[in-house]
């Protein structure tokens, strides 16, 4: 007879901090507790990259971890049999040589993890256990209390945090990021909802298992972390990127599930959704009771306040990846991505009617080859714009219905090496963009922008005034120097701490050629942001030759020509999306001075560092670099270039 499956249980003990490494606790069949060296077992080597341990290790170089391992089994699914859960014990909250609390809970959508108390790690599984008995749990020496609760005990809940600065924001945890950004401006306040991701979408058995976390702020300076906005409730649950809007006096907020990932009945809800389009021109709107499988589409929640949102349960369009917006003409705009694509319209929460099915273009069809998914919608001064996710901006001067231009087609875009990046409004007729750094996975850091409308109609970015890290006092190493081939390249070391390197930077009146900042590591890693004063452009570079500058890449829409048979802009090398190495155009005034910003973010949790510059308070670029501990910056320049106020300001801490 097949043991009978437990939705429900907790397990809690107390550890001594001199453990044996091994075995700690064990419900045959169920679950097992354990301490081990990362990199031990070759098997768990992805396991352990994805968990991020390696940036974690004690000051003699070993890390030990403490892991959990449950056993579930489900019809749907019978290969997935592990879902795990661990922590380096140096992260731990507190110094002291004291037990420490352990708690194991799983909830039956989720399993988490935690130590006195706090939230260490949670995955979330497909298929459940057998039930476990207490009086088969084996139990190793330094482990005190054991309890096993049938149904679990949840830990209270900790309070969220206020006064968080947002710029490079992670949520706590060693292994989570921030994944697909929304952002939302309402009654004075500015929201962001983010896709919480852990071990860069591996989890959930590599389903991603995501949800909508949540920061706000009414200064863009100061911002609080709220309880999860919309959470997994369900195992075939793992949501994907939505949007909020205001209608009807709430919060409405549409987000993506993408549940044919675990579930294969999802495809007949999304096939009877599909039916129903077919046969009436419009979407329908589908409880889970009138739907033959488990819900997949576009789902949607309400809020009163923007925090507190209740589920709805009703399915109202087939794609995956919906962005919904507000129009002042009393209508919704809705543009399809993952499943469906192109613009749909309805006068309310579901009944959409598509009016254009090739906009915005995707694959092969578009210059960029920009995805479907992922769109952000905005006005500003008359103009609509059209984010693609990735690739593909777009502007229509004729309203949200277009026609529209490919600004990025035409070098103009607004991909700095971010990911899905969004905009919305703020206070003062502002616009704010934010997204997540690639460069480490899917997933990364949170990344904030101001928008600036240039005078051609094209849009610019600087850094947020009020996101910006305060300095300490600046020191100046350099009032004026020429850099040139025949001058010695210019060094300087760098402390090993976070700070702004800042100058004016004036290429020669004829013939002006590129120019370089180098920042190099302390193993040797190089990064170097050039600038082509006669081409107008940037980019990041890691192969930083002897005496030479890096190789000239070329740009997104360059890489998008050269390529006409490729038709994902996700298979191409040295893009924005990569987060690593890549070109910007039209970052610069042509052969003019230019004031140039860069911040040198170290990042124990990267293991390296993250460098963001703005070129004249007009345009950034932001890379991500694992491994690059930053120990000296050089200057070198192909033609005789004028270097003034070269300073260097070590940033505060918050």
């Amino acid at each position: 007879m097949e043991p009978k499956r437990c939705e429900d249980f907790s397990l809690s003990c107390r550890l001594r901090r001199d453990v044996p490494a091994g075995e700690l606790i064990a419900l045959p069949g169920v679950c097992v507790l354990l301490l081990r060296q990362t990199g031990d077992d070759a098997a768990l080597q992805a396991w352990d990259r994805q968990q991020n341990y390696q940036c974690y290790a004690l000051p003699d170089g070993s890390c030990p971890v403490l892991e959990a391992v449950l056993t579930v089994h489900s019809d749907n699914r019978p290969e997935w049999r592990e879902i795990r859960v661990g922590f380096p014990l140096r992260c731990l909250q507190r110094s002291d040589q004291g037990d420490i609390a352990i708690s194991l809970d799983f909830s039956g959508a989720a399993l988490r993890l935690y130590a006195d108390g706090w939230l260490m790690d949670e995955n979330f599984p497909y298929g459940y256990p057998a039930r476990p008995a207490a009086g088969e749990m084996r139990v190793t020496a330094g482990v005190m209390a054991p309890a096993l609760s049938c149904p679990g005990r949840r830990p209270s809940a900790v309070a969220p945090r206020t006064g968080l600065r947002a710029q490079y924001y992670t949520p706590a945890g060693h292994n989570s990021w921030v994944g697909d950004v929304v952002t939302f401006f309402h009654a004075g306040v500015f929201h962001i909802y983010y896709l919480l991701d852990r071990r860069h979408h591996a989890s959930k058995f590599g389903c991603g298992g995501h949800y909508f976390a949540h920061l706000s702020s009414s200064d863009l300076r100061n911002w609080t972390e709220h309880p999860t906005a919309i959470g997994i409730d369900e195992q075939w649950e793992t949501i994907g990127t939505g949007t909020p809007f205001l209608w009807d006096g709430r919060v409405c907020f549409s987000y993506g599930m993408h549940s044919a990932r675990m579930d294969a009945s999802a495809r007949e809800s999304v096939r009877v959704q599909r039916d129903y389009l077919a046969a009436h021109g419009h979407s329908g709107v589908f409880t889970r009771d009138e739907l033959p499988g488990v819900p997949a589409g576009t789902l949607c929640a309400y809020s009163d306040d923007g925090i507190s949102f209740r589920k709805s349960g009703e399915v109202i369009h087939p794609c995956e990846n919906p962005s919904i917006y507000a129009l002042p003409a009393g209508r919704l705009l809705l543009f399809a991505g993952y499943g469906l694509e192109g613009t749909w319209l309805s006068d309310r929460i579901g009944a959409w009617r598509c009016v254009n099915p090739s906009f915005p273009p995707s694959g092969g069809g578009a210059a960029m080859r920009n995805s479907s998914e992922c769109q952000c919608y905005f006005t500003w001064h008359g103009r609509d714009y059209v984010l693609g996710g990735f690739s593909g901006f777009f502007v229509s001067d004729d309203g949200p219905l277009g026609p529209y231009r490919d600004l990025a087609a035409e070098g103009h875009d607004l991909y700095d090496g971010l990911g899905v990046p969004m905009v919305a409004a703020f206070t003062g007729d502002r616009r704010v963009l934010a997204g997540w750094l690639a460069g480490n996975g899917w997933g990364g850091h949170l990344v904030l922008r101001e928008l600036i409308q240039l005078p051609d109609g094209n849009l610019g970015m600087k850094w947020l005034p009020e996101a910006t890290p305060d300095t300490a006092p600046t020191d100046i190493i350099a009032e004026s120097t020429v850099i040139g081939p025949a001058t010695p390249r210019f060094n300087r070391d760098l402390p090993a701490q976070s700070l702004l390197l800042s100058m004016r930077i004036t290429p020669p009146p004829t013939a002006p050629g590129r120019f370089a900042l180098r920042v190099y590591g302390d193993g040797g890693q190089c990064c170097e942001l050039q600038l082509d004063f006669a081409r107008g452009r940037a980019q990041w570079h890691d192969q930083c030759p002897d005496g030479a500058l890096a190789e000239a890449l070329p740009s997104a829409r360059e890489l998008c020509a050269q390529n006409p048979d490729v038709k994902s802009f996700h298979k191409l090398p040295n893009t924005h999306m990569r987060g690593r190495n890549f070109c910007r155009e039209n970052v610069l005034a042509a052969n003019t001075p230019t004031a140039l910003r860069l911040l040198v973010m170290v990042d124990n949790k990267l293991g390296g560092c993250i460098l963001d510059a703005e070129f004249a308070g007009q345009q950034t670029m932001i890379t991500c670099r694992p491994g690059l501990r930053p120990r000296r910056v050089e200057l070198l320049a192909e033609s005789a270039t004028a270097v003034a106020e070269f300073r260097i300001a070590p940033l505060r801490a918050d």
